[in-house]
Parts: structure tokens; C-alpha cells; sequence
């Protein structure tokens, strides 16, 4: 029972007896998650390489195992621009919460697969049509890896935003023992960024642009 209760618990829905250990948790581990971004941020050749001008504001597509060299790659945003994510919103994410916040992105809309998801993504697309840009993890928050899920094709459908597929290659990387094996590139280490042209979604290329944003990822 207390299992499946805490599987459960939203991050804005703690309760109060839990939050001093909650947010001790949140900001502890979101303090540790730093430092690997910084290192990353501040001791890899990290070498960006667009197809054509930069676009913006737009939706940024990525596989889940390289989250944490984008965040080193792009976040903060560059001046003027700004972000809002849609997150998993069960009460473990609160470091990744914190994290995020910490590297710029302004605001989080709470939401995932069987989690509110939908609210979460209307909420994101109002956002996107006021001129914020967001990122996605196109195959999370659990999986299979690298298997497309639709959210963020239907964010550019609905906001008239561009999708860019973001590829990542490394010189050397660890990987971490979990359901996506996140890459950690090691310090010191190269790391190539490689940016498609923007990708534009109607109704009536719909799937013609899902498969072209898996192929380029």
C-alpha cells in the first residue's frame, strides 16, 4: 500500500509532515546533478554544428540518454530566449525539477504519459504560441529507448513551432546502469553536437516528419 502511494505522489502534492525531508532531497541530490553538468559544461570540447541558421524559438528533440549533455550543451538559453518544459511529475523528480531550474528553464509544466500528460501539453503549447522554446526527450520519461513517442510532434503541430533533432556523439563516456544508459561524457573529453534543419509539422505530413525526425536522431 505505502508502495504504491509513494509511486504515486506528485511533487506538488507532498505532504507537509514529508516536505523538509522532501525538499532536502530535491535540492541535495539537484546540488550533485549540478556539479556533473558543470564538469561537463566546463571541461569538455563541446563542438555545436547547425544545418543552416539558427531558428528560434523552436522544439528541441533529443533520445533520453542524452540528457545531461544537452543541458550542458543549451542551457542556460541564450539571452532573450526562453523555456518551458513538461516534466514527470512524480515526487523523485524533484532534483531533475531542481536541476532545470538552476540552468535557466523558466517554467516546468508537470505532466508525463498516464500522468496528466495532456493538461501538461496544452499548457506547454499556450506557452510555445507566446514565443518560448522547449526540449524534449522524444522516447522518455520510461521508455523503450530510442522508440518515438508522439508528444512532441503534436507540440509542433499545435503551436506552428519547428521541431530540431539534436544528434550527440562522444570521445569517451560512461553510462549509467538505467533504463535509457544515460551518457556521462568523461572530463576532458569531446563532444560533437549536430543539429538538424527545422523541421515544420502539419496534418498532412504528419508522418512523413515522425519518421524523419527519428531517422535524424
Amino acid at each position: 500500500m505505502a508502495v504504491g502511494y509513494f509511486s504515486r505522489m506528485r511533487v506538488d502534492g507532498v505532504p507537509l509532515a514529508l516536505r523538509p525531508a522532501f525538499h532536502a532531497y530535491g535540492y541535495g541530490l539537484g546540488a550533485a546533478l549540478e556539479s556533473v553538468i558543470a564538469t561537463i559544461r566546463h571541461t569538455c570540447r563541446i563542438e555545436r554544428r547547425r544545418a543552416g541558421p539558427r531558428v528560434g524559438p523552436r522544439i528541441d528533440c533529443f533520445w533520453h540518454e542524452h540528457l545531461p549533455a544537452y543541458i550542458a550543451s543549451y542551457l542556460p538559453p541564450a539571452p532573450g530566449e526562453h523555456h518551458i518544459w513538461m516534466n514527470h511529475p512524480i515526487w523523485y523528480m524533484r532534483a531533475v525539477h531542481v536541476l532545470l531550474a538552476w540552468n535557466g528553464v523558466s517554467k516546468l509544466a508537470l505532466g508525463s504519459s498516464g500522468h496528466d500528460g495532456q493538461a501538461a501539453l496544452a499548457e506547454v503549447v499556450g506557452y510555445l504560441r507566446a514565443g518560448r522554446s522547449t526540449a524534449v526527450a522524444v522516447d522518455g520519461p520510461a521508455g523503450p529507448p530510442h522508440v518515438l513517442r508522439r508528444g512532441a510532434l503534436d507540440m509542433a503541430l499545435e503551436s506552428g513551432l519547428p521541431l530540431v533533432a539534436i544528434r550527440f556523439t562522444y570521445g569517451r563516456v560512461v553510462r549509467a546502469p538505467s533504463w535509457d544508459r544515460k551518457c556521462f561524457p568523461l572530463p576532458f573529453s569531446r563532444v560533437a553536437v549536430s543539429e538538424s534543419a527545422p523541421l515544420h509539422v502539419t496534418r498532412e505530413n504528419y508522418e512523413e516528419q515522425r519518421l524523419a525526425l527519428s531517422r535524424l536522431l
